[in-house]
């Protein structure tokens, strides 16, 4: 399997040396197995100096091969908030990466870029991509559920606190994948699907994204046995 791994960039050096531990620990697990691993990194609008930070990070015998996208939106920065302006944005960017998957590509991992993950839960939600379309982790912040914005099954929204959603209520429900409708945050999709879709609409984002999978026919799955952290 030839695996693609996308992130978006933006005033990102406190966290690059994580990344890249991050991306390299991956590469080294999937390597015995025959699978190859390469970067796609869409960069815009840092202040400072994260687009040569990227491009030193992916330079010697070392590195991980890696396509470098220059993605400025010019927009006004924003924290974390929901409005239409920001996910436009970040929907240029991501799109960025999208665009970029090749028919080499046989599986995307999107995954923001200041997660904290570990290699095995990336390698589990790949092993899925030969039995379904897409899948996602669960997105945690410690032990509350973090991305309740993009978390969506059973027309309900993800909650904070445990159980998250009512269809991880039992011990047994919580060891089997689950239907959503959406996720955020990362998302493993075979290399097939992510060429043919884009962040839309944009206001939407990473929502929009997966209710257009769902449009053309495929499923998305979340695997409530693993997980990645926000900071």
């Amino acid at each position: 399997m030839n695996v693609a791994v996308g992130s978006m960039f933006c005033n990102s050096t406190a966290y690059l040396e994580r990344y890249f531990a991050q991306v390299t620990a991956l590469r080294d697990a999937l390597h015995p197995q025959g699978h190859a691993l390469r970067l796609i990194l869409a960069e815009g609008d840092s202040t400072d100096n994260t687009w040569d930070a990227l491009h030193a990070a992916t330079t010697g015998p070392e590195a991980i091969p890696a396509e470098i996208v220059k993605r400025a939106h010019g927009g006004p920065m924003f924290g974390s908030v929901n409005i239409d302006r920001r996910w436009r944005q970040i929907s240029y960017v991501c799109d960025g990466i999208l665009e970029r998957v090749t028919p080499a590509d046989d599986a995307l991992l999107y995954v923001e870029s200041d997660l904290i993950w570990q290699a095995e839960t990336m390698v589990t939600l790949l092993g899925h991509l030969e039995h379904v379309d897409a899948v996602a982790p669960m997105a945690m912040r410690g032990e509350t559920f973090y991305d309740i914005w993009g978390y969506v099954a059973d027309q309900r929204h993800f909650q904070p606190d445990a159980p998250y959603h009512p269809m991880l209520e039992s011990p047994e429900s919580r060891r089997v994948l689950h239907e959503l409708l959406s996720a955020g945050s990362c998302i493993a999709v075979r290399g097939a699907i992510a060429r043919k879709t884009r962040f839309r609409p944009p206001e939407l984002a990473i929502m929009g994204w997966c209710h257009q999978m769902l449009q053309m026919g495929h499923r998305l799955w979340l695997d409530p046995t693993v997980q990645t952290q926000h900071p």
